[in-house]
């Protein structure tokens, strides 16, 4: 039979009765210093592309200030909902969702040659995380969207990705 409880030199150390640790001390525990609630809005996105030689390219790398937190905090935990304006996307209006990675909100391809799927090559995406550092917490926005070229005169191709509002509840804090 396992000790289920063990306190030795400070540490102590709960398992289940097969043996498998389902508490120690010497691991870190999270520690929240801050909670933050609010919402954040994005801008409608849009990628045009024609048959001239200027092939426009939307590259986007932005951290939206939330709030204020804690120095020490560097781990976001909590929860997201997300809405769109002008129709559906994404994970619009379908519940809530963990905050502690990156939300991919749009994901896309353009045909390759010829329109064949074998060819697609990825040329929009857009993905969101909820980040922190340096004494403040923010979205991180990032895009990368290319529209399909035209081989058109006067014809110009976009992919549009509808404005975005995230509501958010975290709890920020650091592993001590």
């Amino acid at each position: 039979m396992t000790d289920v409880f063990s306190l030795t030199d400070g540490r102590i150390l709960m398992s289940d009765t097969d043996g498998t640790v389902v508490f120690d001390t010497d691991e870190r525990l999270f520690t929240a210093t801050d909670e933050l609630t609010g919402s954040i809005s994005m801008d409608e996105l849009v990628a045009r592309n024609n048959n001239s030689n200027d092939i426009p390219f939307l590259n986007i790398d932005t951290y939206h200030a939330i709030g204020r937190c804690n120095e020490a905090a560097d781990t976001v935990r909590g929860s997201f909902y997300v809405t769109t304006s002008g129709g559906s996307q994404g994970l619009s209006d379908i519940g809530w969702f963990n905050a502690s990675g990156s939300y991919v909100h749009y994901w896309g391809s353009i045909p390759g040659v010829l329109g064949s799927p074998a060819q697609a090559l990825v040329t929009q995406c857009v993905v969101y995380t909820f980040v922190c550092f340096g004494g403040g917490a923010y979205l991180h926005q990032r895009v990368q969207m290319k529209a399909t070229i035209s081989l058109s005169s006067g014809v110009t191709n976009t992919i549009t990705v509808l404005p975005t509002t995230f509501r958010y509840k975290l709890l920020v804090g650091t592993w001590i």
